[in-house]
């Protein structure tokens, strides 16, 4: 493809980026497709319009997820945006996250993020401080776990690298045979996620485990993770990621259904745990009328989460989540 080819192409999706009446899917679906265009011209129209967002945390949150996804080649050009997103004390909160996640995708065990994250992982802002904490723990162990990194999931740049099967009776200290036989699988997933001691990236890669083994087994108990009895032994992040992975599964996790309706309607549940959930729903329901009653929701984030889900329903005629 030429280059003039290439920027047409682009240019299409900017004019909606930068449009005052472009709605919120169509924005939507624009930083997709940039994504998925993977050039340098369009990372550098993600970054240009970031800014033409109308100040969406949803649609900010969107372009700093899909900068983290991309190539390598560019990370040049993306890192510095990242870190200033992720530096922002003013940015959302999720923003921040997305942002912080994204540059640990460019992080090698020696690179200079790493005091960047360490300082981050301090922060005040809870979202903010977990993120980087997992950042820290990528970066310190990825030469020892970077062939374990999007084996089943390829085309996702993940925040831990998944465990293998046998990885977990070694973090719970199971030595002899007895003792490994003595717990099903998913009760030592349940043991490392429930524990006070064990790390958030620890967590998240017990986390990928589940979602990569995908029977019903393992979808009721990523649901189990988002119910309310639980809060004291989860986070507002850990619960995101859960629904992320729900949605990464599509159809697939059909049984976590009724939970993700709990998770998206409790007015407790932290608004971008209930934006994930709306996001996860929408990919494996393609239950438009669920969906309606969140349009005029008052949390903005959870109110364009919806919209941007109907979107994306009507405009692929089937579910389609987003992150």
């Amino acid at each position: 493809m030429s280059v003039q080819a290439e920027e047409s192409i682009c240019d299409k999706f900017v004019k909606i980026l930068q449009n005052p009446q472009s709605q919120c899917g169509e924005k939507y679906r624009a930083i997709f497709e940039l994504k998925s265009i993977g050039t340098k011209e369009s990372v550098q129209c993600l970054i240009d319009n970031f800014n033409n967002l109308d100040n969406s945390d949803l649609l900010k949150h969107e372009v700093t997820y899909a900068l983290g996804q991309m190539s390598e080649e560019y990370r040049f050009v993306i890192k510095p945006f990242l870190i200033q997103c992720l530096e922002d004390l003013n940015e959302y909160p999720v923003v921040r996250h997305e942002a912080g996640e994204g540059l640990s995708n460019f992080a090698s065990d020696d690179d200079e993020l790493l005091p960047i994250f360490q300082k981050f992982s301090l922060s005040d802002v809870k979202e903010v401080a977990g993120t980087c904490q997992i950042a820290v723990e990528k970066v310190q162990t990825y030469k020892q776990l970077k062939e374990k990194y999007a084996l089943k999931y390829s085309n996702t740049r993940e925040p831990a690298a998944p465990f293998q099967e046998q990885d977990l009776d070694q973090i719970l200290n199971l030595n002899t045979q007895e003792e490994k036989q003595k717990f099903a699988l998913n009760e030592k997933i349940e043991n490392i996620v429930f524990s006070a001691t064990t790390s958030l990236f620890t967590k998240y890669r017990a986390l990928y485990l589940l979602r990569d083994r995908a029977d019903e087994a393992s979808i009721l108990l990523l649901a189990k993770f988002l119910q309310k009895q639980f809060w004291d032994k989860t986070n507002n992040l850990f619960r995101h990621e859960v629904c992320f992975v729900l949605g990464q599964l599509g159809e697939l996790a059909l049984a976590s259904v009724p939970q993700l309706k709990i998770t998206a309607l409790d007015q407790e549940e932290n608004e971008i745990v209930r934006h994930e959930a709306l996001s996860a729903y929408s990919s494996v329901s393609d239950d438009s009328e669920f969906l309606k009653q969140f349009v005029n929701n008052e949390s903005r984030i959870v109110r364009e989460s919806a919209i941007v889900a109907l979107d994306l329903i009507a405009y692929w005629g089937s579910a389609a989540g987003g992150c």
